[in-house]
Formats: structure tokens, sequence, C-alpha cells
């Protein structure tokens, strides 16, 4: 969501920026690239876009959700601005763990070592243990590099201990969603 990246940049950096005219103006810019995708002359990128719809859909209303969620604690992340230099790691890193677990399991499915069901097989469920195990380190580093980059910008931070903390406390639902979405998804 450009305009959350530009609000967190705003309350970390102090300055302001025009959030609701990127906003409007990224949003009419995807608007228009989905609707070319959707009535291309190409059957490729037809079928493409008619199957990533619905999973952007999702995204988007998730990531909408979040927004939400992040605009009523606001009050929160004035007072600590490195909870907002984290909240772009923390994303990203579930993001890629995510995409680690997927690709893992994708290329599993194809080469036939594994079968799709409701219960993930001993070798999935081997698969997410060492996701779950390599977050811990990521979410430490996330914790620790957003305290350490609020304290070079001179904004105020809870201290190392509770950047990291909570940011390997939101890592327990976050890994946990993600290796949900992961599984299913996949």
């Amino acid at each position: 969501a450009p305009s959350l990246v530009l609000e967190q940049v705003k309350v970390v950096v102090g300055r302001s920026f025009p959030t609701e005219l990127v906003a409007l103006a990224a949003s009419v810019v995807a608007l228009a690239a989905g609707v070319r995708g959707l009535w291309s002359a190409r059957p490729r990128l037809r079928q493409i876009m008619r199957d990533s719809v619905p999973v952007l859909t999702l995204a988007a209303v998730l990531s909408s959700l979040a927004g939400v969620t992040l605009q009523h604690q606001l009050a929160t992340f004035t007072l600590y601005p490195a909870l907002l230099v984290l909240q772009p790691a923390f994303v990203s890193s579930a993001g890629a763990l995510g995409g680690l677990l997927s690709n893992s399991l994708a290329t599993s499915l194809h080469l036939g070592m594994v079968t799709p069901g409701w219960r993930p097989e001993r070798a999935v469920r081997e698969g997410m243990r060492l996701l779950a195990i390599l977050a811990v380190p990521v979410y430490c580093f996330n914790g620790l590099g957003a305290d350490l980059t609020a304290r070079l910008l001179g904004r105020d931070t809870p201290g190392i201990l509770a950047m990291t903390a909570v940011s390997l406390v939101g890592a327990v639902g976050a890994v946990v969603f993600v290796l949900a979405l992961a599984y299913f998804g996949t």
C-alpha cells in the first residue's frame, strides 16, 4: 500500500507527503493495467490475470485490514516511531518466509515427492519446522535493526529488548499464518 509506506516515512522522517494523491494515482494506474490485462488480445495474459485476480483481491483486502488496524494504533506508533520502522521489515520477512515454503512445496508437488492433502505429510511438516526455526533469527534481526535505525534517525524507541520481544511475539502469529497460507495456498 503506497499510502501506508508514505505515511510511515512521514512519521519517521517528519516530512509531509501527499499520501492521498499518490495512493489515488497508484490505484488508477493499477486499475488501468488490470483492465488492460483482463481484456488483452493475448490469451495467456488473460488467463494469468483471471487466475491472479482472486488471490490479489484477497491480498488487497488483507492489506487494507492491516492498514485500518495500524491506523487505529497510530498513537502507539507516534509514541514509538521505531515500531513504524519495524512494520515493513516484519511484513516483508513474513512474505519472504512464505515464499520460501511455497516454492519448496510447489517443487515437491511437481516432482511427485509429496501429495496434496488436508494434513501435511512428514516431509512438509519438517520443512515447516525448519522455516519456523529460520524465522527466529530473522525476526530478532528485524527488531534489532528497527531499533538501531530509529536511534540513528533520532526517533524514540521502547528499547532494544522490547523491540526484539515485540518482533518475536508478533512473529509467532505471523509464522503460523504464513505456514498455513503457504501450505493451503500451494
